[in-house]
């Protein structure tokens, strides 16, 4: 039986870093400590910190949501004391990463494009991620075609429902 080499292209992708935007994340979280008032607006765009890929920026982002849940009115210096939490910015030097943040902050609208950029960024990830799983079950499952096919659409399903 004639098997079909695997392409180069193939093992290729295996090795490529997944679709993420750092500079977004900093200019969102930067955004959010220079301009509070939009915090209202980013958690209906972002949920948690999950989305975001250096997992530093989801921390902070997290600290600062729960800083906005606990206060009415929301001010620079609550989030950056939430900021500055134990855990919040470990392993990153906290006050420089702060002073970068803010630096890098761009008006609350362009913020909320960035924030839609990293929700986007997340998706594609999450769909890589079925899709590795359904080749991988291609590959290595007993099962025959109906029953990977069945869990491939589960997988898709899944991922789009969480988009909605």
């Amino acid at each position: 039986m004639f098997k079909k080499p695997i392409m180069a292209s193939s093992l290729a992708a295996t090795t490529k870093v997944p679709p993420y935007s750092v500079h977004s994340e900093k200019v969102l979280l930067g955004s959010m400590l220079r301009e509070p008032g939009i915090v209202k607006d980013v958690k209906k765009i972002i949920s948690d910190g999950d989305v975001f890929f250096r997992p530093e920026h989801g921390r902070l982002y997290d600290a600062m949501i729960k800083a906005s849940r606990k206060r009415r009115s929301l001010d620079t210096e609550s989030l950056i004391a939430a900021a500055a939490a134990p855990g919040a910015l470990d392993n990153v030097g906290a006050a420089d990463q702060l002073r970068e943040l803010v630096d890098v902050a761009e008006d609350p609208a362009n913020a909320l494009q960035h924030a839609k950029v990293i929700a986007e960024k997340a998706r594609m990830r999450r769909l890589i991620d079925a899709i590795s799983d359904t080749l991988n079950d291609a590959y290595h499952s007993p099962d025959g075609f109906d029953a990977i096919l069945s869990r491939a659409h589960q997988r898709l399903d899944t991922l789009d429902n969480s988009a909605r």
